[in-house]
């Protein structure tokens, strides 16, 4: 019998090219857009500069390749998820996922490029395929009764967030374990961690005092914070930061030695506000899952406001290494006091028994995808936002789809 199309070997020019793919993944992964360049991509393969233009005349080109690749493959796993319910939809989808992710891992297929610096590329054509795939993730949770498009676009991108952020998270766990970590994300979603519906209150966060004693010194720091969110390092220039306040680069460097010592600070300060925050809602007289419930509206409402943003993870992901090394461990710090409170409501009753470091790693996903969130729901205000996003985490998809 004649072997399928599918079996039949590829095209060298195929393969060479899905080659140059696979490094300059990698790279892009590894050291960011920046750092991805033909000449370290030629180097990994073995050839010449020249041989990538072969398949891509400019690196653009190539990163939106890598791009567009990645989003593919996720389409066609939600394309290929069985199931008549949204239960079984999403389950399929995950194990699809983590397979495949399994297989990267293993070096036998491409990896998954990160997002965090897409923003800087501006090609429509990689905007379209992001839009593709938020569209398909909102048919893959579609309840036929839901008729609010409001709150399915809060969940697909709730969901989109989750997914490019699970190779962060499974990196972490040996290959055998992948199965496991998409069951508990599955379970998550469905049900959600609270044992019983939230009463919701508010947490009274104290007042952040800048360690800035210079107002102006304070704008840079949110200007640049808001810059790096929209445009990853790279993107944000010394210029770009300077226009943010309607200032000369004279004066930047007036308040600032460099764009990097910014940088840090504009981290720094997002950590201080974060740690705040977390030991403010510690101290509340009330069960786990109503201070992490607290802790999580109080972070995204922040930023939502927009006044004094938080820097991302996906801004984070985007520095130069010299500089990310230490700021994830600091970053891993906030995590782990997330855990800790995961931990404390389930000791309590109130939050199920699950992976405390897979709860975390989603509530911390969850808070970085605010960020994003107005692109996919314009009308979103610190008064919905609660329902429409946090409480999916909290209930369970089903019950807040009601």
């Amino acid at each position: 019998m004649a072997p399928s199309a599918a079996n039949q070997p590829k095209p060298k020019r195929f393969r060479r090219r899905e080659a140059v793919l696979g490094v300059a993944i990698q790279l892009i992964n590894d050291v960011g857009l920046r750092g991805m360049t033909f000449v370290e991509v030629a180097n990994k393969l073995g050839i010449v500069a020249t041989g990538i233009a072969y398949y891509f005349r400019r690196k653009e080109q190539l990163a939106s390749a890598c791009y567009i690749s990645s989003l593919e493959r996720i389409q066609g796993f939600i394309d290929s998820a069985d199931g008549a319910t949204v239960e079984g939809r999403l389950k399929s989808f995950l194990s699809n996922y983590c397979r495949y992710l399994e297989e990267a891992t293993a070096g036998r297929a491409l990896a998954i490029v990160r997002f965090d610096e897409v923003r800087v590329l501006a090609d429509p054509a990689v905007d379209h395929a992001i839009a593709q795939t938020f569209g398909k993730f909102r048919k893959l949770l579609r309840d036929p009764t839901d008729r609010h498009s409001r709150v399915s676009n809060a969940h697909a991108h709730l969901l989109f967030s989750w997914i490019f952020w699970m190779p962060a998270l499974l990196e972490r766990h040996s290959e055998d374990e992948y199965d496991a970590i998409a069951g508990i994300v599955l379970r998550i979603w469905l049900g959600g961690v609270s044992v019983q519906p939230l009463i919701g209150g508010r947490l009274h966060a104290s007042t952040y005092q800048s360690p800035r004693r210079d107002d102006r010194a304070e704008d840079f720091l949110k200007a640049a914070t808001k810059v790096l969110n929209e445009q990853g390092y790279a993107g944000a220039s010394v210029e770009r930061i300077s226009a943010a306040l309607n200032v000369t680069k004279g004066s930047f460097y007036h308040h600032n030695e460099a764009k990097d010592d910014l940088v840090l600070s504009c981290f720094e300060r997002s950590l201080a506000l974060v740690q705040m925050a977390k030991h403010d809602a510690a101290r509340l007289t009330a069960p786990g899952a109503e201070k992490l419930w607290a802790l999580a509206v109080h972070l995204i409402e922040h930023q939502l406001l927009g006044e004094a943003p938080l820097l991302s993870m996906s801004a984070l992901m985007t520095l130069p290494k010299h500089i990310r090394a230490d700021l994830l461990h600091k970053s891993d710090r906030i995590i782990n006091g997330f855990v800790l409170l995961f931990t404390e409501g389930m000791q309590d009753g109130s939050i199920r028994t699950t992976s405390p470091v897979v709860a975390a790693w989603m509530l911390s996903s969850m808070i970085n995808a605010a960020v994003d969130l107005r692109a996919w729901v314009p009308d979103l205000t610190v008064d919905n936002v609660a329902d429409l996003f946090v409480r999916p985490f909290f209930e369970g998809y089903t019950k807040s789809s009601a």
